[in-house]
């Protein structure tokens, strides 16, 4: 390493880090110029927007004028104003004929519930609409409308009677010379007609167009289904636009099916439509993403190129160093004592290096004293538990001394006592009584047990099995310790499970130590309950984990271990019930009859 670098400070030769903030500087330059380049891009998609939402407004203005003027010259004709059944059938047919797809049917409601129609396709036999039983015109939506509105309208999209289809109807209403109601004059376009309006439209940047009715349901489009934005633009709150324009426009991103499409819409007041075109947002990119793309790529060649030097550098005047201290801490680590750091740099990482080779010496004086220390404490220790271990061997030999005094003793007194009375007898010739006999036999068999209770430290016959339940609670305790697992454990109706028989005991234990098992090897779990109520009935234990559970995992060794599990309860006799929720939980339930059976 050169001389002047070395008498630099590791703050000073960290300062080419700059190049980092270079770096930033030039990554958060393209992010601007990928953002005003996008923004420039969906103005100019909302200018061709707005331009075929304009050509679109222009198409259904035409249509639903050319239906207007229609319905208002038949209403001036003779044959409408004198309901002349013979000539409306001539003058509205060859008008539906002319003019499908759009028009379906032309009919005359009249005030006094009279329905007079004429069309064709669906829903007409012979030219004559299909009607349910009891129709009455003045019921349905267009009657109402017309009657409403006093002049032309046309009604929101709804079901026809005479087929089961959704349109929509242009309305006129007929008054006589007193301005009273006598008839309404309609016009049926069935709403997938609408879709005529838009096929014509051979529109750019992979635009489509849809038009909406005044609900937000989609009445014509050329999305065929792909794209259902009718939600969105139903949540917009058109109030907030100012009045009285009868135009409301605005625009939205929004995403489908993983693609991203800029929204612009226009509702139209006077017919009650909303017209939409929806333009995918990669195609709007698209034109400015080869710039994009190529500024990236000089940006990246810029970034990668001051990232290997300022890499090279780096390594050679910190990594390199802080390498080689680590090396002489590990040499150290393994046994070798003398290990030392020789650096001879007056920056910082020379003062590091001396610091390190100080402590390094520290830590010998310390070991060397903690391990005199050891060994002191460890002849301590074994003088200590040499002396416990002559105190409890006295403390034992008392307590034995005192049970034989207490138990034994008094027994053998009894048999003395006996026995001198039964001498005294032989000697005077009286009745020897066979009761002595008796209670000398009882004597000496009850001493007898007495000594084998005083030799294995058991006081009643139960002992065993509550010692054993006691040995595995703490068994398992230490097994879930290891692991870090707390035990919640619980016992009540000690007595009654102590009657247990010890066949069933071993096989509970094998149940307990299978299901330990399974927590350490799949549960996660932090805390486990474990709960024994033994009364009259049976015996009832509850073991649970809060850990993951077993529902979502599908390793062998879990269900094999249930399978395993389950297969003893049966054999007991009992009953399983396993919920994984929260973590896993075992119910056990084992009769009593099963139990008095088995013993």
């Amino acid at each position: 390493m050169p001389a002047a670098l070395t008498k630099l400070r590791v703050t000073q030769k960290l300062l080419i880090v700059v190049t980092l903030i270079v770096a930033g500087f030039l990554l958060f330059n393209l992010l601007i110029s990928r953002y005003v380049l996008g923004n420039h891009a969906l103005k100019a998609a909302d200018q061709l927007a707005f331009s075929i939402l304009d050509r679109t407004d222009r198409q259904i203005v035409q249509v639903f004028s050319d239906f207007e003027k229609l319905i208002k010259g038949m209403a001036g004709t003779r044959a409408v104003r004198n309901l002349e059944l013979d000539d409306l059938q001539d003058l509205f047919l060859p008008q539906v004929l002319v003019r499908q797809p759009y028009l379906n049917g032309i009919y005359l409601g009249t005030a006094d519930g009279a329905m007079h129609g004429w069309g064709h396709g669906a829903g007409y036999i012979d030219t004559r609409p299909i009607l349910p039983p009891g129709y009455d015109p003045r019921e349905r939506p267009w009657y109402k409308l017309a009657a409403l509105a006093g002049g032309f309208a046309v009604t929101e999209p709804y079901r026809y009677a005479n087929v089961d289809v959704m349109g929509i109807t242009c309305v006129l209403p007929l008054y006589d010379e007193d301005h009273l109601l006598v008839a309404v004059l309609g016009m049926d376009i069935w709403v997938d007609s609408l879709v005529n309006i838009l096929e014509d439209f051979d529109l750019p940047m992979n635009a489509k167009v849809a038009i909406l009715d005044g609900n937000g349901n989609i009445i014509a489009s050329q999305l065929n289904g792909e794209l259902d934005f009718s939600r969105e633009v139903t949540a917009i709150d058109f109030s907030q636009h100012t009045s009285p324009p009868v135009i409301y426009e605005g625009a939205f991103l929004s995403g489908y099916a993983g693609e991203s499409y800029r929204i612009i819409y226009r509702k139209l007041d006077s017919y009650k439509l909303t017209v939409v075109a929806a333009i995918p947002y990669d195609t709007i990119l698209s034109e400015t993403r080869g710039l994009v793309q190529i500024v990236s790529l000089l940006y990246l060649i810029l970034i990668m190129s001051m990232v290997l030097v300022v890499s090279a550098i780096t390594g050679r005047i910190v990594v390199a160093p802080l390498n080689y201290m680590v090396s002489v801490v590990d040499r150290k680590k393994n046994g070798e004592l003398g290990a030392r750091i020789l650096l001879r740099n007056r920056d910082e990482f020379g003062i590091l290096a001396a610091e390190l080779n100080e402590l390094l010496d520290t830590v010998d004086a310390h070991a060397d004293q903690l391990e005199e220390k050891v060994r002191e404490r460890t002849i301590e220790l074994s003088r200590l538990q040499q002396e416990n271990t002559l105190l409890r061997v006295a403390e034992e030999r008392k307590r034995i001394y005192q049970d034989m005094h207490d138990s034994i003793g008094a027994k053998l007194t009894n048999i003395f006592f006996c026995n001198s009375v039964f001498r005294a007898r032989m000697a005077d010739g009286s009745e020897l009584p066979i009761e002595l006999l008796d209670s000398i036999e009882e004597n000496c068999l009850q001493a007898v047990q007495s000594l084998k209770a005083i030799v294995y430290g058991l006081k009643e016959s139960g002992c065993v099995a509550r010692d054993s339940l006691q040995i595995l609670i703490q068994s398992i305790r230490k097994r879930l310790e290891t692991a870090g697992i707390a035990l919640d454990s619980k016992v009540s109706g000690r007595r009654i499970f102590y009657e247990v028989p010890q066949s069933v005991q071993e096989e509970l234990t094998k149940v307990f130590e299978e299901m330990v098992t399974n927590v350490l090897k799949h549960s996660q779990a932090s805390l486990v309950i474990f709960r024994v109520r033994a009364n009259a009935d049976g015996v009832r234990i509850y073991f649970a984990d809060d850990g993951i559970g077993f529902r979502n995992k599908r390793r062998r060794s879990t269900v094999h271990g249930l399978n395993t599990i389950r297969e003893r309860i049966k054999k007991l006799g009992g009953v399983l019930r396993c919920y994984s929720k929260g973590g896993t939980k075992y119910q056990i339930f084992i009769p009593g009859r099963v139990l008095h059976e088995t013993s």
